[in-house]
């Protein structure tokens, strides 16, 4: 009787287990659900209206972020169409966003090429700047002399801090990214607080560079 008893008891917990696991593989399926406005269970207006709530959100209390596009003149007509597709994927990373940021583009100028590539305009207590600038002809420090001239503080992102660089044939490692790549791991980083989690994702594998054994092992705990 009591190894009935027993064995009844070790059944009935098992049960609960299971029914506790399930209950918790819901809850996090809603969760995931009320977060992520691309969800095939919702509707085009239910997005929409989720999508303009949160953006509103941002202008009002959300970290900002500039484009400084006034070094247009100092890029080719080519840079100049990347740099417009660069702004366009960042515009709509932040739209798709849970925690989008209030993305403000200064000095565009209504006659210039860059406005003429259909570009759609868009606290926390500081400003974000990007440099709007594509340099393939490799103009160095364009953007940080300026901030510079103008007393601007200026930020890197922490790569050297928690990456490190991978062996590959061709031996070739970059940190230069295009602004939208910044920009989406800015979004990551301030929705999970990990930089080694948002560098690890957003830096682009042709960049030459790979997460540190120890910052690894920082986002599997």
């Amino acid at each position: 009787m009591r190894k009935q008893r027993n064995w009844e008891k070790r059944l009935a917990t098992k049960k609960n287990k299971r029914k506790e696991e399930k209950l918790r593989r819901k809850l996090r399926h809603a969760e995931q659900s009320r977060t992520d406005v691309d969800s095939p269970q919702h509707s085009k207006r239910f997005v929409k209206v989720i999508t303009k709530e949160r953006l509103m959100e941002a202008r009002l209390a959300g970290p900002k972020l500039c484009v400084d596009l006034s070094m247009t003149d100092c890029m080719s007509p080519k840079e100049i169409s990347r740099l417009a597709s660069q702004i366009r994927r960042l515009y709509g990373s932040n739209r798709k966003a849970a925690r989008p940021f209030h993305l403000v583009l200064t000095d565009m100028q209504e006659d210039g090429l860059l406005f003429q590539e259909s570009l759609e305009t868009v606290d926390t207590d500081k400003v974000y700047i990007l440099g709007g600038l594509v340099d393939e002809s490799v103009q160095k420090k364009i953007s940080y002399l300026k901030a510079r001239a103008n007393g601007v503080c200026t930020a890197r992102l922490p790569i050297d801090e928690y990456m490190v660089k991978k062996s590959n044939q061709k031996n070739f490692h970059s940190k230069i990214l295009a602004i939208n790549q910044v920009f989406d791991i800015l979004l990551l980083f301030c929705d999970t607080g990990s930089w080694a989690q948002a560098l690890g994702a957003g830096m682009p594998p042709g960049k030459g560079y790979m997460i540190t054994l120890e910052s690894a092992a920082e986002m599997q705990l």
